[in-house]
């Protein structure tokens, strides 16, 4: 006879409170049609829209002048270049021609993570089920080995919305639901979920300086958490919640035990009133990105510099702060445009090719005006090979359409031999000046007309550069103009930095820089 099994029923039909699963993540937002428009009217003749290139470029002018007046932004107002790129039907727009832009609704998700920098924003998502409205409380902890704080003790984090930072946060199933049902298309999905928005960062800089420090000791930079949770109803009944997932035998915690654990690294970030080595090379090596000084202060300038660099090299929406990841792109932009020391060497034939230090006892000499000063600097200043950098990055992409291109430097260093060899005295070229030839459609361009349009529409609108050192023009990059005798080349220096930033560490003869990111650890 065959042995019946009675499987277990809830004859009391109770609804079982859970919580499914628990983890940190970061939110993605995919924008889907929300079914209304923005009408863009041209306001201007000649907006060619034939080529691939020149979509993007009319684009991304519209993109970011709407969205600064705020067309694109709000709950139903946003949208994206594709869905610019996407109206274009005619191959060119003149004034009065309107497009109507497809705006867009977020379709949001969240991406499980397993690792976050120390100050990153993360989303603490909990899944439930059948405990409407319930308010969850939480911990992220230390784990197994002290670093932030004891073994087993709270760390400080930064809830959404609030101004002070605390060891504890909360987070109410369906709230994330209910707020955002007009904002993002499929708000519903997340009914039965409590989701909350932290920093990984006290809102107490002491404690902010404490945690780094704390990672920077350590020998892997990483300090190993874990979540604590409490999802009990007001009554404290705790054993009316079922938690599904257990880690090591414990069914309250999440990311616990070895192989599990969350890991935060430390994620140094450089932003206005910082100060240090790190930041004189972040105005060096940006310096193509608005113009710059090698100085040691991370200044209001500096924060022009790095915002156009996170907008038109990273294409990010820009902080003007630096991050990792934004050191990891200038270091990417550092080695993408290669320039040729051979080019700047001196042609005397005599010297070490960047001269002999003749004259060193004007080095420094504060009495002594730049143009006038005879020292033999030990190289090319590098805010000028950044510069330049720059330039050829433009060349290449934001202005492709232009059809400039580079062709060679044609004047480097000049030492006092070079000098007389040709019956000249500038001393502009002994390691502060470059001349540069250019060319239009793939050939060398001789004309003014060319020359001038590259000095406006690159060095000027770009690297912030004005013409034949004029008073008042300190600490930017000087152009020759046409009048003072640049006809056909185009002439950028630094002779107007002050004396100060023309220190002969700023010189060198060939490229030997360090990642800006090992100079960071």
């Amino acid at each position: 006879m065959a042995t019946l099994t009675a499987a277990p029923r809830n004859t009391l039909k109770i609804k079982i409170q859970r919580v499914k699963t628990a983890y940190l993540a970061k939110r993605i937002d995919k924008g889907v049609p929300s079914g209304k428009t923005h009408e863009y009217t041209f306001k201007s003749d000649g907006n060619r829209t034939k080529t691939k290139k020149q979509k993007e470029k009319i684009a991304g002018i519209i993109f970011k002048n709407e969205k600064k007046k705020g067309n694109l932004n709000g709950t139903d107002k946003r949208t994206s270049l594709a869905e610019i790129i996407s109206t274009f039907e005619q191959e060119k727009y003149n004034k009065g021609d309107c497009i109507n832009i497809s705006l867009l609704k977020s379709e949001v998700s969240f991406e499980k993570q397993k690792t976050a920098n120390l100050g990153d924003e993360l989303y603490v998502v909990i899944q439930t089920e059948n405990m409407p409205d319930r308010k969850i409380k939480m911990n992220l902890k230390q784990g197994d080995k002290k670093v932030l704080a004891d073994v087993q003790t709270a760390i400080f984090v930064t809830e959404e919305g609030s101004d002070t930072a605390n060891n504890l946060f909360t987070a109410t199933v369906g709230e994330f639901a209910k707020k955002n049902k007009e904002t993002i298309i499929n708000a519903s999905d997340f009914t039965d979920y409590a989701i909350a928005k932290i920093t990984l960062k006290s809102t107490n800089e002491e404690d902010n300086k404490k945690y780094a420090k704390a990672l920077k000791a350590t020998k892997d930079k990483k300090a190993k958490l874990y979540i604590a949770m409490d999802a009990e109803p007001a009554d404290n009944d705790w054993a009316s919640v079922k938690y599904e997932e257990i880690f090591d035998n414990r069914p309250n915690l999440w990311y616990y035990g070895s192989g599990n654990w969350f890991e935060v690294n430390e994620n140094r970030l450089y932003k206005k009133g910082d100060k240090g080595d790190v930041v004189r090379e972040i105005n060096i090596r940006l310096a193509g990105f608005g113009g710059n000084v090698p100085s040691v202060d991370f200044t209001k300038r500096t924060e022009k510099t790095v915002i156009q660099f996170q907008e038109d090299y990273m294409k990010i929406e820009p902080t003007g702060e630096v991050d990792k990841k934004t050191l990891k792109a200038i270091d990417e932009f550092s080695h993408k445009y290669p320039i040729s020391f051979d080019q700047i060497k001196c042609d005397c034939g005599k010297c070490t090719g960047f001269g002999n230090g003749k004259f060193s006892s004007e080095k420094q000499k504060k009495t002594i005006l730049e143009k006038n000063r005879k020292y033999e600097y030990p190289g090319i200043h590098r805010s000028i090979i950044y510069g330049l950098k720059g330039v050829l990055f433009y060349l290449d992409n934001t202005e492709k359409t232009l059809n400039y291109s580079f062709n060679k430097i044609s004047s480097g260093y000049r030492c006092h031999i070079d000098n007389k060899q040709n019956d000249r005295a500038s001393t502009n070229h002994m390691g502060k000046a470059l001349d540069i030839h250019f060319n239009k459609d793939g050939k060398r361009t001789r004309k003014v007309s060319d020359i001038e349009d590259i000095r406006s529409k690159i060095f000027k609108k770009y690297l912030g550069a004005k013409f034949d050192w004029k008073a008042g023009q300190k600490n930017i990059f000087n152009l020759e103009s046409t009048k003072v005798g640049a006809t056909s080349w185009v002439h950028f220096d630094v002779r107007e930095f002050d004396i100060e930033y023309l220190m002969n560490n700023f010189f060198i003869k060939k490229m030997k820089d360090k990642k800006i990111q090992d100079i960071s650890n």
